[in-house]
């Protein structure tokens, strides 16, 4: 099976600008860069918790667990958070809790 392309920085960009036209801006922006940045699968996306991101104070975790039943081949693993999704992740918390 072929390996599945990536994107280069310039098409990040351009999804990203068209995700800042449509509605949902935060959340969707949030959910591409948990795959592109932390290597996320699409489907592993959805399966996420808040608490599997965010820590009781509020603050992004450094590592994200995905149990065994959130993944494609039913093995947990687990997902380094940089520095710059955090800030991301960050920014869409600060935003979702405005509205609840």
């Amino acid at each position: 099976m072929a390996q599945a392309k990536t994107l280069n920085p310039e098409d990040l960009e351009k999804v990203l600008s068209f995700i800042n036209t449509q509605r949902h801006v935060e959340r969707n922006r949030a959910m591409m860069l948990l795959t592109h940045w932390a290597g996320l699968r699409i489907g592993e996306v959805p399966a996420l918790r808040w608490m599997d991101v965010v820590m009781p104070s509020g603050q992004i975790k450094d590592e994200i667990r995905l149990l065994s039943r959130m993944t494609k081949n039913q093995t947990a693993r687990t997902v380094y958070v940089s520095q710059r999704l955090k800030e991301e992740l960050k920014h869409y918390t600060n935003q979702a809790r405005c509205i609840e």
